[in-house]
Parts: structure tokens; sequence; C-alpha cells
């Protein structure tokens, strides 16, 4: 059943509008919920994946700087695909447009992708990305680095913004 929604799901058009300040937002579509889920766990086990070549340089002492890079690249992933499990899990909640929704996906998954090719191909390649200097690896590490970051922080601004009107939307107790 590729590309269909499971019956007892919404269509993405069919959730219920907000009234007031958030005419024309929605509840996000749950297709949208689930490719963030998705990615979520395909970072989260390239991070779990970073813990074997850490606990090799810790064992064969390549050397403190090693040990380091491969400790971020490691915990880096986990995070990164942590963060988006637990957007996936809440993005049913936020009041956003599907436009906005859909933005908001790409953001975060473009950016914890950036951020894993970083962390990955920082520490085989020797590219730090700090800045934009130097050869043709360290300026990809640079730009992924910036793509990385302005789409966490638009991601994340726009989770707050669907927090925000949802939780206006939401009766007091």
């Amino acid at each position: 059943m590729t590309g269909s929604l499971p019956a007892t799901a919404k269509k993405p058009g069919a959730a219920s509008l907000a009234g007031g300040a958030g005419q024309g937002r929605q509840k996000v579509a749950e297709r949208s919920q689930m490719q963030i889920v998705l990615h979520g766990a395909i970072v989260l086990f390239i991070g779990l994946l970073g813990g074997i070549p850490f606990v090799l340089a810790v064992g064969n002492d390549w050397g403190a700087e090693a040990v380091r890079a491969w400790r971020v690249a490691h915990s880096g992933g986990v995070v990164l695909g942590l963060m988006l499990l637990v957007v996936g899990a809440v993005l049913h909640r936020l009041l956003l447009r599907d436009r906005v929704a859909s933005v908001l996906v790409l953001s975060l998954v473009a950016s914890a992708y950036s951020f894993t090719f970083d962390l990955v191909v920082a520490d085989t390649g020797g590219g730090r990305g700090v800045k934009a200097v130097g050869p043709a690896l360290n300026w990809a590490v640079f730009v992924a680095y910036l793509v990385g970051s302005l789409g966490a922080f638009l991601g994340v601004a726009l989770v707050i913004h669907g927090a925000y009107g949802a939780l206006r939307k939401a009766s007091p107790v």
C-alpha cells in the first residue's frame, strides 16, 4: 500500500483548523511525523555505529585526538537521532500550516544528516571545518556545519512556533 494512509489516519487537510490568530494552521500530518521518526532512527543508528571506532580508539591507543573525535561522532549522532525522535513524538501536537511543517521536517532532517556527515568525515578525513580555509575536505565540513547549524536553528524555531500556537489554542485547565 505505497503512498496510502491507514484507514484511521486523517488526511493532511482533514485536521481541524485553529481559530483566531492561528487561522489556517492545523495539526501536522502523520506523514511528516513518520518521516522525522524514520530519519531520527537512521541518524541514531549511524551514531551508534560511531561507537565502534570510538571503542577501538580507546582500546588501541589511537591517541587523545582520535578518541575525542570518535567520542563526539558517537555521542553527537546519538543525540541528533534522539532529537529527531523526540520532535517526531510531539510533532502531531504542534499547530502549523502544512508547508511550515514540511519546512520544519526538512530543516531538522537536513541538519541532522549534515552534522552526521560532518562528524564522520571530520574524523576519518582529518578536516575540522572550524574555519573556511585549507583543503577541499575542510571546506566541505565547514559548509556542512553551516547547513547543519542553520537547519537546527530554523527547525527548533518552528517547533517553538508550533508549540506556542497549540498552547494558545488549548483550553485553560
